[in-house]
C-alpha cells in the first residue's frame, strides 16, 4: 500500500492547535460586541459596600435574563450576564429603575460571568449605634413552614409564630446588626391602620455568602411585639425613641468678646448626643480673616482693628460669637523687620543675596517665630537659592533689560499677627 493512499483515505486534521489561545484572544471582544451591537445588551448599575449613592454607582451593559417566567414568584429572581470579575456577593444591581441584588454567582465559562440577582422588596430602616437612620433595600422572605398557622399557644395565651429571612450586604452599617435587634418590617399603608409587623433578629449568617471581602448578611429573623413607646409607626423604625440622636450644642463662652490686637482667647463648647459629651464634633470657622483667626480648636488670634464673626458648629448645631478688636495699650505693635546688607537691591548675574527675618511682640521684644516669605507676582527672573525658618537667598538672572525693576519680598510672622514689605531694585553689576 503507497503512503500516498494513505494520506488520501485517512481523515483530515482540521486543528491547528491554537484554538484555545484564539478562544482567548477574542472572548472578551466578542462578548462585549453582543452586548454593544444587539437588543441583549441592557443598560444596568452595579453599586458596592451597600452605597447606592451615584458616585459610587458603575454604569454597564449586561443580558438580563428570566425577564418572563410561568413560575409563581419567579419573576423576583433573574441570571444576570456580563464580564468576567464584575459580580462579588452583596453588590446591589439598578436594572429598569428597581434594585436587585446579587445572592448568587456561579461562575464563568470563559466567555461571560454569570450571577443570580434577587429583586429588592423592601426598604429596611434602623438606628445605628451613632443614633443615625440607616436605610438599605433588602430581600425579604417568608421562611415560616408553608402549612403553618402563624400562631402558637404559651400556656393560655396564643401569639405570633412567624419567622422570616433578610438578605442584607455586608457593609460598615449591617456588619454591626447585633442578635435580638429589632425591625419594622410593614407595608407602610398597613401599617397607618393596623399594628405593624415588628421581628428581631435571631440568627446571623454572615459566613455562608462572603467571598473576597465582599458579601451578604443573612438574617434569621422571629416575630416581636411592637411597642407604641420607643418604635416609630410613621417612619417603619423600631427602638426608633431610645435610640435617635439627639444632637445638642452648648456655648459656654460669652457671645460678645472684645480683645486687643495680638491677643489670643479660647472658646468653650460642648456638644452632646443625648447625655454623652461627643469629644471633636465641633469646627470652627471665621468670616473675615483680616480681623480674627481661629484654629481647629476654637483658639482665636486678635489680627486688626474691627468686628467678625466666629461660628461654631456641631451636627447641624450653630452658635455666633461676635468678636470686636481694639488697639492695643502698648505703644508697640506685633512687628517684624527684614535685615540685609548694603542696598535694598538685585544685581543682574550677582552673588545671592541674604535677608534675615527679625521678630518682636507688642511689647517691643524680640520673639521667636517662622519665617513666611513671598515674592510678589513670583517673576521668573528671581531664584532663591536658599531659604530656611528665618532667612532667605535671593539672585536675578544676569540680563540687562530687568534693570530697573521692582521685586516686593514679603515677610510674614507664622500666625499672621505681622506682615512687613521690602521693596527690591534690579540694578547693574556696577
Amino acid at each position: 500500500m503507497s503512503k500516498d493512499w494513505y494520506l488520501m483515505n485517512s481523515k483530515p486534521y482540521f486543528n491547528s492547535g491554537f484554538e484555545k489561545q484564539e478562544h482567548t484572544d477574542y472572548a472578551y471582544d466578542g462578548f462585549n460586541e453582543i452586548l454593544d451591537t444587539t437588543v441583549l445588551g441592557e443598560e444596568i448599575v452595579i453599586f458596592s459596600n451597600g452605597d447606592i449613592s451615584e458616585k459610587n454607582g458603575i454604569n454597564l451593559l449586561a443580558i438580563v435574563q428570566n425577564n418572563t417566567t410561568n413560575v409563581i414568584n419567579g419573576d423576583n429572581i433573574k441570571q444576570i450576564l456580563c464580564n468576567i470579575g464584575t459580580f462579588k456577593y452583596g453588590q446591589y444591581v439598578l436594572y429598569k429603575n428597581e434594585y436587585y441584588l446579587i445572592t448568587d454567582i456561579p461562575g464563568d465559562n470563559q466567555f461571560y460571568e454569570k450571577a443570580a440577582m434577587t429583586r429588592c422588596n423592601h426598604l429596611l430602616k434602623w438606628i445605628n449605634n451613632s443614633g443615625e437612620i440607616i436605610e438599605r433595600y433588602c430581600v425579604f422572605t417568608d421562611a415560616t413552614k408553608l402549612y403553618a398557622s402563624g400562631t402558637r399557644v404559651r400556656g393560655e395565651l396564643v401569639i405570633g409564630d412567624m419567622t422570616t429571612t433578610i438578605y442584607l450586604p455586608q457593609d460598615k452599617e449591617t456588619i454591626n446588626i447585633p442578635r435580638d435587634f429589632r425591625f419594622i418590617i410593614e407595608n407602610e399603608l398597613r401599617a397607618k391602620n393596623q399594628v405593624p409587623m415588628t421581628y428581631k433578629s435571631t440568627k446571623i449568617n454572615a459566613v455562608e455568602k462572603y467571598l473576597n471581602n465582599s458579601g451578604l448578611l443573612i438574617l434569621g429573623m422571629a416575630e416581636d411585639e411592637f411597642n407604641e413607646e420607643v418604635d416609630n409607626r410613621e417612619l417603619l423604625i423600631a427602638n426608633y425613641y431610645d435610640r435617635i440622636a439627639n444632637y445638642s450644642l452648648k456655648l459656654i463662652t460669652p457671645r460678645n468678646i472684645t480683645l486687643k490686637i495680638g491677643d489670643i482667647f479660647q472658646i468653650q463648647a460642648q456638644a452632646k448626643n443625648k447625655d454623652i459629651i461627643l469629644e471633636s464634633a465641633i469646627t470652627f470657622s471665621t468670616d473675615n480673616k483680616e480681623i480674627g483667626i481661629v484654629s481647629d480648636t476654637g483658639l482665636i488670634e486678635a489680627i486688626s482693628i474691627g468686628e467678625c464673626s466666629i461660628e461654631v458648629l456641631s451636627h447641624g448645631n450653630k452658635e455666633i460669637v461676635k468678636l470686636n478688636v481694639i488697639p492695643s495699650d502698648n505703644p508697640y505693635q506685633n512687628a517684624c523687620v527684614i535685615e540685609y546688607r548694603g542696598e535694598a537691591a538685585l544685581k543682574i548675574g550677582g552673588v545671592a543675596k541674604t535677608f534675615s527675618a527679625k521678630f518682636y511682640n507688642s511689647s517691643g521684644e524680640s520673639v521667636n517665630s517662622v519665617a513666611q516669605w513671598e515674592i510678589m507676582n513670583n517673576p521668573s527672573y528671581i531664584i532663591i537659592t536658599k531659604q530656611n525658618d528665618s532667612s532667605i537667598s535671593l539672585k536675578c538672572q544676569k540680563d540687562i533689560s530687568l534693570i530697573g525693576n521692582i521685586v516686593t519680598l514679603i515677610l510674614k510672622s507664622e500666625r499672621g499677627l505681622s506682615q512687613t514689605n521690602l521693596e527690591l531694585e534690579i540694578v547693574g553689576l556696577l
